[in-house]
């Protein structure tokens, strides 16, 4: 059975017209839009389902983030101490480098996936807050 011709979908299903309510024009059926309300609802809920495990996998990511370029940092490091004879002295500045760049990636990485987060969030809401009342 179709989700139009449900009782709890209202009286537009007796009528001969609803299955033309959604191509006419000016039609305005609480019972037949609020089917498109709950599958936009759902399809934002599934990418924010989807982001959110995106965000789960960011931590795998940052362990890359911090640990590729330390060990670069400490390779290279310790490369030219022993070709300058400095100690430890240019590899822990070129760790802090790369510490430092790795955090610049990291929270660049972070606000742009929590600016999509946002934004889902606040579409979700507007579709399921009532017109009349206050968001």
């Amino acid at each position: 059975m179709s989700s139009l011709t449900k009782a709890s979908d209202g009286p537009i299903v007796n009528r001969h017209y609803a299955s033309m309510a959604w191509t006419r024009a000016g039609f305005n059926s609480r019972w037949v839009h609020k089917n498109v309300i709950k599958m936009e609802i759902e399809k934002l809920k599934k990418e924010r389902d989807n982001h959110i495990n995106k965000i789960f996998l960011f931590g795998f990511y940052i362990a890359f983030i911090f640990g590729i370029p330390a060990a670069g940092g400490v390779f290279l490091g310790r490369k030219l101490d022993m070709m300058y004879q400095t100690g430890n002295k240019i590899t822990l500045l070129v760790l802090v480098g790369t510490f430092i760049f790795s955090w610049i990636f990291l929270l660049a990485q972070y606000n742009r996936l929590n600016e999509t987060l946002k934004n889902m969030n606040r579409d979700i809401k507007k579709m399921t807050t009532p017109p009349g009342e206050k968001k």
